[in-house]
């Protein structure tokens, strides 16, 4: 692979960090369907629906994994931590459907 050698301002920099930046932030947050399916970021889990017995409520993080809570309370005090405006609310309503 040859290397170039470019030039850039500190203008230029600044603008190509902040872009990447955003873009990386705009990854990180959700999606609410993919193909027409309806993503569940958390959400209430009874008894026997997970075959590792798990029954609670279940928190999808970004860049975390997912959180189990055994109280709503607990659900929605993550979601606050990692979730923010219309994507926190949007959360936060999955969970208030159960």
């Amino acid at each position: 692979m040859n290397k170039k050698l470019i030039r850039l301002t500190e203008q230029d920099l600044h603008r190509i960090v902040k872009e990447s930046v955003n873009r990386i932030l705009n990854e990180e947050l959700p999606k609410k369907d993919w193909g027409g399916i309806n993503i569940a970021y958390s959400g209430k889990v009874g008894k026997n629906e997970w075959d590792n017995g798990f029954q609670g409520y279940f928190v999808c993080t970004p860049n975390d994994g997912v959180k189990y809570c055994s109280t709503k309370r607990e659900a929605i005090a993550i979601v606050k931590q990692f979730y923010q405006g219309e994507d926190r609310d949007y959360v936060i309503s999955q969970l208030s459907s159960h």
